[in-house]
């Protein structure tokens, strides 16, 4: 059986997160945008809402993976 992030998990990292449409630099070609998505390269486009849930399921995909590694 695979474990993934739960909904109440999901809004909660949302939640802590908080949204960010436009894209906050961080560093020399580094990126903070949407729900704590962190880009390299260019600076990226504003995301929306939609999109930032998106890439904040697929940011989650390795670290779910690698725990059901050990689980």
């Amino acid at each position: 059986m695979a474990y993934t992030t739960s909904a109440t998990g999901l809004a909660l990292l949302r939640k802590h997160e908080g949204f960010r449409a436009k894209p906050v630099q961080l560093g020399e070609s580094v990126w903070l945008v949407g729900y704590g998505h962190i880009h390299r390269g260019v600076k990226c486009a504003p995301l929306t809402q939609a999109q930032a849930k998106l890439k904040l399921a697929a940011d989650l995909k390795p670290i779910e993976k690698a725990l059901n590694k050990k689980v």
